[in-house]
């Protein structure tokens, strides 16, 4: 992703917050194990979750990828801020995931930043999501559907 995409991802963090529809759909389209995930996620991240869900109901996802929409960035806690989002995004950390993830503060960041989708389905295999949303959220998934779901995301 380029600089303007970075610049619209922060535009869109810092002023994005989920309308009372995203909400209503969210709660409609997701089982309640996986809405309490949702639910559970910070402002920013639900607002975009609604959002690629949105653009793949749209392109007529089934319900599965659907909720792999909302759910995609479940794995970055409330406390990720932008500050700790923008260093990951400067120094990635290819490293395993770490169960839980490091302490240490820089650490930590750059491992949920690299590895949210590892700590997303991991919660959502703990709530009994399918084995496809988990597969989705980590960003394994192939064929159309999962490409959808990447070109959705990228989209912010």
């Amino acid at each position: 992703m380029g600089a303007l995409g970075r610049l619209i991802q922060v535009g869109h963090y810092l002023l994005s917050r989920p309308t009372a529809d995203d909400l209503r759909l969210a709660a409609l389209r997701l089982d309640p194990a996986e809405f309490e995930i949702f639910a559970a996620m910070g402002p920013a991240d639900q607002a975009h979750g609604a959002r690629v869900a949105d653009r793949l109901v749209q392109g007529g996802a089934p319900p599965g990828v659907v909720a792999a929409g909302y759910l995609h960035d479940a794995g970055k806690p409330p406390s990720f801020g932008l500050f700790w989002r923008s260093f990951a995004v400067l120094w990635p950390d290819p490293r395993p995931p770490a169960d839980p993830p490091e302490r240490a503060p820089w650490k930590r960041a750059r491992q949920i930043y690299h590895w949210h989708g590892h700590y997303a389905a991991a919660a959502l295999a703990r709530a009994g999501a399918s084995a496809e949303v988990q597969a989705l959220v980590r960003g394994e998934g192939m064929g159309p559907w999962a490409d959808a779901l990447r070109t959705a995301d990228d989209r912010g």
